[in-house]
């Protein structure tokens, strides 16, 4: 029943409020079979307050106050010729510089921005549905390019391979076995101390500005949206999941993804990017490593396959977790120990070498599709 001009009474009976943290102003109906649910993934209608003004609380100001003041001291130390790692880390001038300076080959930074203009593209596409795209619309064909770049997380697992197999320290043989445990832990503990600040606060973010501070009007309008800013971040702003997540670890804890937005994709990689680690470091060799990732694979991709199986959805290889991206790591292995070494490739001429450069960025980009 109508109570005025904007606003409707829903009878109890038939409503019930999802449980989403700090976020209590949406209200819906399940539909008839769900019948005694609290929290049906569909239903016939729903209720959303739409808010009109956002403000940052007072815990996101004392975070950016903090921001802002280390990197105010960071780029002060730097312009007054006080230099250390500490103070370049921070320094915004020189964070600025950076974003122009390559981080490797040009070729993998080639790939690393044409994989990321396509994760842009699919959260786009798929978060931020304000109204149908009618059939005969001249746009459709923008909805349907999404769908070409499902296995761009492919793409990021066989470019860090590439990374990793560049630097060459992956292959260093420790001796002994407590020598390679402890060479694993170095390496991981390094990889998670470079992710953690850019996780920590978009986490953050996540669980503390997000409905909290910014309101999210659309968050009916798009299932992805609202199970990961609903029952997502409800999990994962649970301790038993949060600090499991916070470093990377809560499929091996739990055997379930990881709930905190962004995160997910993130802890598969690292642990993809760990195990190849472990194998390489392992057998000590490019040829030998190869090798044995060739007799891994099979079973890697059956282990995806049965995976996937079980969640009762078609297998298309393109998921975020440890098993989904082991497959394409395992063969990016195999392949870079059959590709022309460094001194080859000088051999070559100009022409050779630009055809070759251009034939690895388009099998790069391949691997999304």
């Amino acid at each position: 029943s109508a109570l005025n001009a904007t606003h409707v009474l829903v009878p109890p009976p038939l409503s019930v409020q999802p449980y989403y943290l700090n976020f209590k102003t949406a209200w819906s109906a399940p539909r008839p079979d769900w019948a005694a649910a609290t929290a049906p993934s569909d239903f016939e209608f729903a209720l959303l307050e739409h808010g009109r003004t956002w403000a940052l609380g007072a815990g996101m100001r004392r975070l950016m106050t903090i921001l802002l003041t280390v990197a105010a001291v960071g780029g002060l130390a730097v312009g007054l010729g006080v230099r250390s790692r500490l103070s370049d880390a921070f320094a915004p001038q020189l964070n600025f510089r950076r974003l122009g300076v390559a981080r490797g080959p040009l070729g993998f930074d080639s790939c690393r921005v044409a994989l990321t203009l396509c994760v842009l593209w699919i959260h786009l596409n798929d978060h931020m549905p304000w109204r149908p795209v009618p059939s005969d619309s001249s746009m459709l064909w923008l909805a349907d390019v999404r769908y070409g770049f499902n296995r761009v997380n492919v793409g990021f697992a066989v470019l860090m391979v590439d990374l990793a197999l560049t630097h060459g320290h992956c292959f260093r043989r420790p001796a002994g076995l407590f020598a390679w445990l402890w060479g694993l832990f170095r390496y991981s503990a390094r990889r998670l101390a470079v992710l953690a600040p850019m996780l920590g606060l978009w986490t953050y973010v996540y669980l503390e500005v997000f409905t909290v501070d910014i309101p999210l009007n659309n968050l009916l309008k798009s299932r992805g949206v609202r199970a990961w800013y609903g029952t997502f971040r409800s999990a994962c702003a649970h301790p038993t999941h949060l600090w499991p997540s916070a470093f990377l670890v809560h499929d091996v804890v739990f055997g379930e993804r990881n709930n905190c937005h962004n995160s997910d994709i993130f802890e598969g990689l690292f642990q993809t990017d760990v195990a190849i680690f472990a194998l390489a470091s392992a057998v000590g060799s490019s040829r030998r490593a190869a090798a044995v990732a060739g007799l891994f694979w099979v079973p890697a991709v059956g282990l995806n396959w049965w995976k996937e199986s079980r969640r009762a959805i078609p297998y298309n290889g393109s998921g975020h977790r440890w098993y989904s991206l082991l497959p394409a790591a395992l063969a990016a292995l195999v392949v870079s120990a059959v590709l022309p070494s460094e001194r080859r490739l000088a051999a070559w001429g100009v022409g050779r070498r630009r055809l070759a450069f251009l034939i690895a960025v388009a099998f790069v980009i391949a691997t999304c599709f």
